[in-house]
């Protein structure tokens, strides 16, 4: 078991329901809140959870889901009309995103990628929907995952080649599962699960997927499910009820929220231990940072891992790749020895910590042009199946 001291409480007002997290390259910490009617909106803080402001209301409607691109932009998915909206100005002013004319209803999770292709969950009277937006929110369309009225996406990732997942629960037999699309959300499979109230889906950087169950429909046992490299089903790896989430550090430890508890597995799920602090009790969401720290929602409670996620990430060394010139001017150039496997998932940061470039790497050598990129000092990250690689350069 892990003990007490795994997790610090930060300040939050204690007149509302937190339903979801996300944070940004500054540190800034955002919040939504909503829930029986109570006072719906986002917060803000800019000075680590000392302070909080509204900077979204909602009125007596939930703000049911947040996420943030590689650009800082906002995006917010809630109940009620106008059910997303976005803010390029960290919360200033927003602007309504124009949705396909479809019967939807609330925004049940929002999933950016890189900086201009954002999907959206909603709950759709004619089936479980997902919206997409390739150019920043500027246009979407939309696609059914399949045709339950009484169903819905709970969760949606991507893996490092680009391959769509998503989970979905429902309240009638014959509901609920796994699905995967290849080509960006137009076009979707059944992957397994179907029975299953799926509430989380998350993969790892081995492009393993893994799900949590509120519960199942008799006869299939729910609990944690996963989908291991070189399977072709999803099994079963623990028991769970009640999952409400989980969440997967950059070193593939696996967190979960289960019926009032927090487990976590270093071992990819062979086992799990239970983390006893008392901070773990009945945490609904959870929300890894920039920082790799680690943070769970629940009610009115905020709360984050005391030590960073990323200790036990193994980090491949710097004599193995090359970046050059450096510094420099105009461009870069970087080579990876074949003995690496590839894809790697590449994203420069300034000192700031605000992301200006990312990409997917699919070969061992590559050039970027950065003679846009202002002067100073740059950050270069890169993760593979393998680990994970990070230097610094200087645009001259």
């Amino acid at each position: 078991c892990y003990s007490q001291d795994f997790w610090e409480q930060l300040y939050f007002p204690d007149t509302v329901s937190i339903s979801c997290i996300s944070t940004n390259n500054q540190d800034h910490i955002y919040i939504g809140t909503g829930a029986d009617s109570e006072f719906g909106a986002l917060y803000r803080s800019m000075d680590n959870a000392e302070t909080w402001e509204v900077i979204l209301n909602n009125g007596y409607l939930g703000v049911y889901s947040i996420d943030i691109n590689e650009n800082g932009k906002i995006f917010v998915g809630k109940n009620g009309p106008e059910s997303i909206v976005m803010s390029e100005d960290n919360g200033l002013t927003w602007e309504v995103a124009v949705l396909p004319d479809v019967n939807f209803g609330n925004v049940m999770k929002m999933f950016c990628v890189g900086n201009d292709t954002i999907y959206a969950s909603l709950w759709g009277g004619n089936g479980s929907l997902i919206t997409f937006s390739f150019d920043g929110g500027n246009s979407w369309e939309h696609t059914y995952i399949n045709s339950e009225s009484n169903a819905y996406v709970s969760d949606i990732d991507m893996t490092i080649l680009g391959e769509l997942f998503v989970s979905t629960t429902g309240w009638n037999n014959n509901t609920g599962g796994v699905y995967k699309s290849n080509d960006g959300g137009y076009t979707w499979g059944y992957m397994g699960l179907v029975n299953h109230q799926i509430q989380c889906l998350e993969i790892n950087t081995n492009n393993e997927i893994f799900t949590g169950d509120w519960d199942s429909f008799y006869p299939e046992p729910n609990g944690i499910y996963a989908l291991l490299e070189g399977q072709a089903e999803f099994e079963k790896i623990a028991n769970g009820y009640h999952v409400t989430d989980i969440a997967i550090s950059e070193g593939n430890e696996i967190f979960v929220a289960s019926n009032g508890s927090i487990y976590r597995s270093d071992d990819n799920g062979e086992t799990f231990q239970n983390i006893q602090d008392e901070n773990s009790q009945w945490i609904k969401k959870f929300h890894i940072d920039n920082n790799n720290l680690l943070y769970g929602i629940k009610q009115d409670k905020l709360i984050r891992s005391i030590e960073s996620l990323i200790t036990n990430i193994n980090t491949i060394s710097k004599d193995n790749i090359s970046i050059y010139p450096n510094p420099s001017r105009d461009y870069i150039n970087i080579e990876v020895p074949t003995t690496i496997a590839v894809p790697f998932l590449l994203e420069i940061t300034n000192i700031q910590g605000k992301c200006v470039y990312s990409k997917l790497l699919q070969v061992e050598s590559s050039y970027i042009n950065i003679k846009d990129f202002p002067q100073g000092v740059y950050v270069l990250k890169m993760k593979n199946s393998e680990g994970y690689y990070q230097s610094k350069f200087i645009n001259q």
